[in-house]
């Protein structure tokens, strides 16, 4: 995380988009939101809010939406 609020992605690994599995990557994202809305340490809260903007960005890969 930069000073500015900004941060830099380094992309380790990639994947086709037709290889992502939309169904998948939906229970993903409404299990990670229910996490981080359900309480919890703040540790847990902040990690369920990134699984939740992972499975959120790959739901929009899969839906041509980005």
């Amino acid at each position: 995380m930069n000073i500015d609020g900004s941060c830099q992605v380094l992309a380790e690994e990639i994947l086709k988009i037709e290889d992502i599995d939309e169904s998948l990557a939906r229970q993903e994202l409404d299990n990670a939101n229910r996490q981080a809305s359900e309480g919890g340490s703040e540790v847990d809260r902040a990690e369920a809010q990134i699984r939740a903007e992972v499975a959120d960005a790959l739901v929009k890969a899969a839906t041509g939406q980005i």
